[in-house]
C-alpha cells in the first residue's frame, strides 16, 4: 500500500522486519525507545533495504548520551550504554524503590534542577552523521578466559554479512566449567547465495574483531526459539552434541595409526566427534588454555616432550602427525627442504608455464590462434553501451571521441570460495586481483607443480594497473556498511597484489609488486630471474595485470598523445599514430633451467638473460623515450645472455605505432645490432599490440607470452596493420623486417633466438633474450596403459575438468600420455 505509513516504536528495528515493511508501505519510521520513556525517544526514516539500521537521533525536548562505565562519552563509533534524558523520562517504577535509583540517576550533563536519566542498558555507538546504531544489550555481556565480551558487538558485526540473515551469539558449555562462544545463523534466503561456511565467517569476523571475540562454533537454524510474548529464548538455544560445522575444508578421516592417537585426544578435549585431520584445531574451537591440555596428552601418549610453539606452528592433526613421526627437528610447513642459498654460475631460466587472459582470448590457446589468423580483437561499442557505462553523452559528441578498446570476458566472474574469499570479500577486491589471482593458479597448474607442495620457496613478482574499481566502492552508498576504509585499501592498493598472491598460494620466496608503467610485467620478469639466479627462491612467478573499469567506454583523442584517433595500432606504419588501450593480464613460471632439466619440466623457452635500465634526464620531456636508453638495455642484456646480435632473428618489439616512438625504438635496435652484423633484412619484427591493444602493466608479459608460443610453435605470426613504413624507418639499410604474414621460424645456425622489448613512460626500459629449450628425448610409450585422475573443489568443476581436457586430447594428438598422467597425479 503505497498510502500506508508505519512507524515502529518500542525495541530497536532489525533488518529482516524492516525490509519486510518497507515492501509493504511508502514510509517507514523506526521511532525507538523503552517504556521508562515512553516508547519513542530516537527516530529514524528507513529508505534503503541495505546497510544499518539506526535507531536515528533525538526526538524533541529529549536527550540521549552514549556513555563508558565512568560517565564518560565515549568517541564516534566506540560501543557504550545509552543513557536517555528529557521530558519522556517516567518517574521511576512503581514500589520498587531501590531498582528506580538504580535506573533513573541525576543528569550530570543538564542545568535544570531534578534532571534525571535513565540508564537504559542498551549497547549503542554513534556514526559520524550524529545517528545511532543499537549493538545489543549490556546484560548480554560475558567473560570468557578473562575477556569481558559483549555478546552484541558479535551480532552486530555478523549481521554485515550477506550471508546471514539473522544472528545471535550465546556463551554455552560445550566443555563442562568452560564457557565457549556460539553464533547461530539464520542463513541468507538468498537462491544464489553459495553455502553458508565457518571458515567464511571466522574470516569475516577476524577482520574486525579481537581473536577471542570470534564463536568457537557456527550453528545454523531455519528459526530462533521464541518466548511467550515472541523475544529470542536464548537459554533455549541449542549445544549440539557434535558441534562440527562446515569449516570449508571438508572431513577427512586419519589414514595412520600416530592421526588416530592425535584424533582421540583432540575429540576428547574439545568434546567433538568428527574431526578431520585437516581441521584447525583453533577453528575448531581450541584455544591457548584447551591446547595446554592437548600438550599435556600428547607427551604421555607419546613418550617425549613437545614445546607449545610446535603446538601452534601444526595447528591440524595431518602436519601434527607429520612432525611427531619427523622428529622435534623438523621445520613447519610442506617445504621442509630447501635449495636455496647458493648463487648459480648459470644465468639460464626456463619458462615452464604461462597463462593469461586478452582481448579476444580466454587464454594463451585462443591467444595463439588469434595471431596466426591475424585477428585484431579491439572491441567496438556503441553510442548505448557507452552511455550505460556512465559516459556523459555530450562527451560522444566530440569529434575526437573513440568508442574503442580491448575488452575481456567475463570481467565481473570471479570463483571466490575456491580461494577462501566470502561473497563480502570478493565485491571488495579489485577485478585485477582477482583475475591475477586468476591467471597465477592457471600457470602454476599449467607448469605441472602444486605450490602447495614444491620443494623450496616460490617468489611472486606482480604488476598491476591503475584502479579504476574502487571508484564503485566509493560511490556506492553502502559501502560504509560494506567495509571500513582500512578493508577497501587492501583490496585495492597495488602495494597488496603480489602479497595476496603469496598469502593464498603459500608462496614463501620474495613477494614484490612491482610498477614501472607500461614496462611494470617485464621489469617484474626481469626480477623473477635475478631472484632465481641469487638463490632466493627456487621457482617465481612473474607478470601483470591491467584492468581499467568499466570496460565499454572509449577515450578522447588529443594530438600528440598515445592514443591513436581511430582505434588501431598501426605500429611502423606510415599511418601510425597511436595505440588503442586494452584489459588483460599474463603470468609465466620461472625456474632455474639446471633444475628444470633435472626435474623433468616442460621447457616452452629459456631466458638467456635480462636487463633493466632508465633513461635519466637526457631526453625532451620526462614522458619521451630516448634511444640511448633503450639500447643500452637491450645491448647489456645481450651480453647477459652471451649471444650475439647476429644470431638473433626476431624481435618482439614494444611497438606502440606513435610516430615519434618507433622511429626511436628502431634507430635503438639499429645502434645495437650494426656493431656486430652487417647483414640486411634478417630479423623478423612484431607488435603484440597491433592485435589486442596495450595491455598497460601487462604489456611486457603479453610480448613475452607471445615470443614464447611463437618459438615453441616455431612460427612467426604476423605484425597487423602495416603497410607502408614510416617515413622516419629507413628498414631497407636495417637488419629488420616487419613481419606481416604466417611465417616458418627456423635458424640453421643454431638455437631460435628472440629479443623482447617493453618501455615504460618516465623512462624504465627493459628487454629480454630468448632461447628455444633444449630438445626433449622421449621414450615411446604408446602401448602403455595411464591412469588419469582428476580432482576439483566441486563436481561441476570437476565435469568441466575432464570436458577441457577430452577437447586438449583433440587439439594435441601427440600428446605425451604418461607425462600428462603423471601431472595429473602429482602436479595438482
Amino acid at each position: 500500500n503505497r498510502d500506508l505509513k508505519i512507524l515502529c516504536g518500542g525495541e530497536a528495528l532489525s533488518r529482516d522486519l524492516a525490509n519486510r515493511l518497507i515492501e509493504r508501505c511508502s514510509c517507514l519510521w523506526n521511532a525507538y525507545g523503552p517504556t521508562e520513556t515512553t516508547i519513542w525517544s530516537t527516530i529514524a526514516r528507513i529508505e534503503s533495504s541495505q546497510g544499518d539500521i539506526t535507531i536515528g537521533k533525538p526526538i524533541h525536548n529529549t536527550q540521549v548520551y552514549v556513555l563508558d562505565s565512568k560517565m564518560n562519552p565515549v568517541p564516534v563509533g566506540v560501543p557504550g550504554e545509552l543513557y536517555i534524558g528529557g521530558d519522556g523520562v517516567a518517574r521511576g517504577y512503581l514500589h520498587m524503590p531501590e531498582l528506580t535509583g538504580e535506573k533513573f540517576i541525576p543528569d550530570p550533563f543538564s542545568g535544570k534542577s531534578g534532571s534525571r536519566l535513565y540508564k537504559t542498558g542498551d549497547l549503542v555507538r554513534y556514526l559520524p552523521d550524529g545517528n545511532i546504531v543499537f549493538v545489543g544489550r549490556i546484560d548480554h555481556q560475558v567473560k570468557i578466559r578473562g575477556f569481558r565480551i559483549e555478546l552484541g558487538e558479535i551480532e552486530w558485526v555478523l549481521n554485515q554479512n550477506s550471508e546471514v540473515k539473522e544472528c545471535v551469539v550465546a556463551a554455552k558449555e560445550i566443555i563442562p566449567g568452560q564457557k565457549s562462544l556460539i553464533a547461530y545463523i539464520i542463513p541468507s534466503q538468498d537462491k544464489e547465495q553459495k553455502e553458508l561456511t565457518a571458515e567464511n565467517l571466522r574470516r569475516f569476523l577476524k577482520e574486525k574483531l579481537p581473536d577471542y571475540m570470534v564463536p568457537s562454533a557456527f550453528i545454523p537454524l531455519e528459526a530462533f526459539p521464541l518466548t511467550p510474548n515472541g523475544k529470542i529464548d536464548r537459554k533455549a538455544l541449542p549445544v549440539s552434541e557434535s558441534l562440527r560445522v562446515n569449516l570449508g575444508t571438508g572431513y577427512t578421516a586419519p589414514s595412520s595409526e600416530i592421526e588416530k592417537q592425535i584424533l582421540n585426544i583432540w575429540q576428547e578435549i574439545l568434546k567433538m566427534d568428527q574431526v578431520g585431520v585437516n581441521d584447525n584445531f583453533f577453528d575448531l574451537g581450541g584455544h591457548s588454555l584447551l591446547l595446554g591440555q592437548v600438550k599435556s596428552k600428547l607427551e604421555k601418549a607419546f613418550k617425549k616432550d613437545i614445546p607449545m610453539i610446535d603446538l601452534f606452528k601444526y595447528p591440524t592433526i595431518s602436519t601434527l602427525a607429520k612432525y611427531l613421526e619427523g622428529g622435534e627437528n623438523q621445520q613447519p610447513g610442506a617445504n621442509a627442504k630447501r635449495k636455496t642459498g647458493k648463487v648459480r654460475s648459470n644465468s639460464d631460466i626456463a619458462v615452464i608455464g604461462f597463462s593469461g587472459r586478452f582481448p579476444g582470448a580466454k587464454d594463451t590457446g585462443e591467444l595463439w590462434n588469434n595471431l596466426c589468423n591475424g585477428v585484431e580483437s579491439i572491441s567496438r561499442f556503441t553510442d548505448n553501451e557507452v552511455i550505460e557505462a556512465g559516459v556523459n553523452p555530450e562527451m560522444l559528441k566530440k569529434p575526437g571521441y573513440v568508442k574503442a578498446w580491448g575488452a575481456i570476458d567475463d570481467i565481473d566472474k570471479f570463483d571466490a570460495l575456491f580461494f577462501g574469499y566470502n561473497p563480502r570479500e570478493a565485491e571488495l577486491l579489485d577485478p585485477q586481483q582477482r583475475i591475477f589471482l586468476e591467471e597465477t593458479w592457471k600457470a602454476m597448474e599449467n607448469s605441472g607443480y602444486d605450490s602447495e607442495k614444491f620443494d623450496g620457496p616460490v617468489g611472486v613478482f606482480a604488476s598491476a594497473g591503475m584502479n579504476t574499481y574502487i571508484n564503485n566502492l566509493s560511490d556506492n552508498d553502502g559501502s560504509k556498511g560494506l567495509a571500513n576504509d582500512y578493508q577497501i585499501m587492501i583490496s585495492n592498493d597495488k602495494d597488496f597484489l603480489a602479497t595476496r598472491i603469496a598469502y593464498k598460494l603459500n608462496l614463501e620466496g620474495p613477494g614484490i609488486t612491482v610498477q614501472t608503467a607500461c614496462s611494470s610485467s617485464l621489469v617484474a620478469v626481469h626480477l623473477a630471474c635475478q631472484s632465481l639466479i641469487n638463490g632466493e627462491c627456487d621457482m617465481a612467478v612473474a607478470g601483470g595485470v591491467s584492468i581499467r573499469m568499466p570496460q565499454k567506454t572509449g577515450y578522447l583523442y588529443q594530438e600528440g598523445m598515445i592514443l591513436s584517433p581511430d582505434g588501431h595500432c598501426r605500429a611502423f606504419d606510415e599511418q601510425a599514430r597511436g595505440t588503442v588501450g586494452g584489459n588483460g593480464a599474463g603470468v609465466v613460471v620461472l625456474k632455474r633451467l639446471e633444475d628444470a632439466i633435472a626435474d623433468g619440466d616442460c621447457i616452452n623457452a629459456v631466458i638467456k638473460g635480462s636487463a633493466v635500465n632508465n633513461d635519466g634526464a637526457l631526453k625532451i620531456g620526462y614522458t619521451a623515450p630516448r634511444i640511448d636508453g633503450q639500447a643500452r638495455a637491450i645491448e647489456e642484456a645481450q651480453a647477459k645472455a652471451g649471444v650475439d646480435p647476429d644470431t638473433i632473428t626476431y624481435i618482439e618489439t614494444h611497438g606502440t605505432g606513435t610516430p615519434l616512438g618507433d622511429p626511436i625504438e628502431i634507430e635503438a635496435l639499429k645502434q645495437v645490432f650494426i656493431k656486430r652484423t652487417v647483414r640486411k633484412g634478417f630479423c623478423a619484427i612484431g607488435s603484440v599490440k597491433t592485435n589486442v591493444g596495450h595491455l598497460d602493466a601487462a604489456a611486457g608479459v603479453t610480448g613475452l607470452i607471445k615470443a614464447v608460443l611463437s618459438m615453441k610453435n616455431k612460427t612467426i605470426p604476423p605484425s597487423l596493420n602495416y603497410t607502408k613504413p614510416n617515413p622516419k624507418i629507413d628498414f631497407e639499410k636495417s637488419p629488420f623486417f616487419v613481419n606481416t604474414g604466417l611465417i616458418r621460424w627456423e635458424n640453421t645456425n643454431g638455437p631460435l633466438r628472440a629479443g623482447v622489448s617493453s618501455f615504460g613512460i618516465g623512462g624504465t626500459n627493459a628487454h629480454v633474450i630468448l632461447e628455444e629449450g633444449p630438445p626433449v628425448h622421449s621414450e615411446n610409450n604408446e602401448t602403455m596403459p595411464c591412469l588419469l585422475v582428476f580432482s576439483a573443489k566441486t563436481e561441476t568443476a570437476l565435469n568441466s575438468l575432464m570436458v577441457n581436457f577430452a577437447d586438449y586430447l583433440k587439439k594435441n594428438e601427440d600428446i605425451n600420455m604418461p607425462d600428462a598422467a603423471y601431472t595429473l597425479q602429482v602436479g595438482r
